[in-house]
């Protein structure tokens, strides 16, 4: 086998070689793109769902009427509590 015979294998291995990775660069970067579109799709329901339920919280956060007879209590408690314990001093 002449030079040039061993030259045109080796270019010819070359070629396939670079053919195969040109090839299967394409098919990951296809996967690639498809994955991360779907990533953001996900990512964007979530956020629309989130800002539904931030919305359905504001709208129902009237009809409860502010702060909770409990948690209105517990703070009077509280003061209280803090007079007393002042007036003591």
């Amino acid at each position: 086998m002449s030079l040039i015979e061993r030259i045109e294998q080796a270019s010819t291995g070359l070629a396939v070689t670079a053919i195969t990775g040109a090839a299967f660069g394409c098919v990951w970067l296809v996967c690639r793109i498809f994955t991360n579109q779907k990533q953001i799709e996900i990512m964007q329901r979530s956020l629309e769902d989130r800002d539904r339920l931030r919305d359905e919280d504001r709208k129902a956060l009237p009809e409860v009427g502010g702060v909770p007879r409990g948690v209105a209590r517990l703070a009077e408690l509280v003061l209280r509590n803090r007079l007393v314990e002042r007036a003591a001093y």
